[in-house]
């Protein structure tokens, strides 16, 4: 119960300051679709065949690459607003609304120090309170139009196709608590995750809207 209104507390704290951008699209089930934002930033669908989709921002929409919603969108276990399954769409399904909150960090030092926080079991409240100070990114998904094909079994609905309108606040810089350690900020991707021949602040894109089919399986 503690756990759950510490989260209801987490979605409902302001955002902070930053760009405000806006976008729509439709995308086709077992397709990926992706859209760069500012900060050296994807947006991405990444499909899970066609059951549905995870909402991702990363530095490309590749799968190995550090997704910075899931490590700041609780829960963790079990269904989650990230995730966007044919089944949440069945007439009697209200596990979700139409539209879907979720927060996100801003590069992949604040990613890890909340996913080290998740590897040694620390308390709920301690992970939910890193969350809220590193995770100052804040999105929304309306889904517009979702067409599934209800299958036998609950399980085995399928996409169709699905429209939906995007409202992201991207922060300028991380404010960060007194006495916190100050970590990347997010100013630049790490060489790591920058494409071969790309320079500093220059990611490889598609253009916005741009739709690519899928790797296999997702990382997460």
């Amino acid at each position: 119960m503690a756990r759950t209104l510490l989260l209801a507390l987490l979605l409902a704290a302001p955002p902070a300051a930053g760009e405000k951008v806006e976008f729509s699209g439709g995308v086709k089930a077992g397709q990926t679709w992706s859209r760069l934002l500012p900060r050296v930033l994807m947006f991405c669908l990444q499909p899970r065949s066609e059951s549905g989709w995870d909402i991702v921002i990363a530095r490309t929409c590749d799968e190995d690459d550090s997704d910075f919603v899931s490590i700041a969108t609780p829960l963790y276990r079990g269904p989650n607003s990230r995730m966007l399954s044919a089944w949440h769409f069945l007439p009697d399904a209200k596990l979700f609304s139409n539209t879907r909150e979720f927060r996100f960090v801003l590069n992949e030092v604040d990613e890890e120090r909340i996913a080290l926080m998740l590897r040694m079991n620390s308390e709920a409240g301690e992970v939910l309170e890193m969350v809220d100070e590193l995770g100052q990114g804040r999105g929304k998904f309306h889904v517009l139009d979702a067409q599934i094909l209800p299958g036998e079994k609950t399980w085995d609905t399928k996409f169709v196709s699905l429209r939906f309108r995007v409202e992201l606040v991207i922060p300028d810089e991380p404010k960060r608590r007194p006495g916190r350690a100050s970590s990347a900020g997010g100013a630049a991707a790490p060489e790591r995750c920058r494409p071969a021949g790309a320079a500093a602040g220059e990611p490889r894109t598609q253009p916005n809207g741009s739709v690519r089919r899928p790797s296999s399986s997702l990382r997460r």
